[in-house]
Parts: structure tokens; C-alpha cells; sequence
């Protein structure tokens, strides 16, 4: 699982925006979409973003370094 807000948080948003809506072939056209959406990104989701790594840091103490999507529930 990934502790880096930017992975788990603002690339999902992205990510679903850009993959979920737009055809993509290869990298020169994926690249447009991204910087687009990019732009235009909600930045109310950062302070909910460091509130998960609050949580996900815990989650990872108490799994000792592994997987713990499991402690996440």
C-alpha cells in the first residue's frame, strides 16, 4: 500500500478522470489529458488526503511495514 498522499489520493482522482473518460492509444495522448485534469483538480481533496495518511501511517505500524489494507477497515 502506498503512505504517499499524492499515490493514493490525487493520482486516483486522475486517474479515474482521465482513464475512465478518455481513450487513450499511447503515452503522447495520454499525456494532454493528465495536464488538463491536472489543472482543473478539486484541491479540497489535499486536506482529506492527509487525513488518510494519518490513518494509513497507523495502519502500516500496526502491520509492521506490511500490507495493511486489511487494518485500513
Amino acid at each position: 500500500m502506498d503512505l504517499n498522499p499524492v499515490g493514493y489520493c490525487v493520482w486516483n482522482v486522475l486517474q479515474k478522470r482521465v482513464y475512465y473518460c478518455t481513450k487513450v492509444d499511447n503515452v503522447v495522448d495520454l499525456k494532454q489529458p493528465i495536464v488538463a485534469e491536472w489543472a482543473a483538480l478539486d484541491h479540497s481533496i489535499i486536506p482529506s488526503a492527509n487525513d488518510q495518511w494519518r490513518l494509513r501511517l497507523h495502519a502500516c505500524i500496526l502491520a509492521a511495514g506490511e500490507e495493511f489494507v486489511h487494518c485500513l477497515q
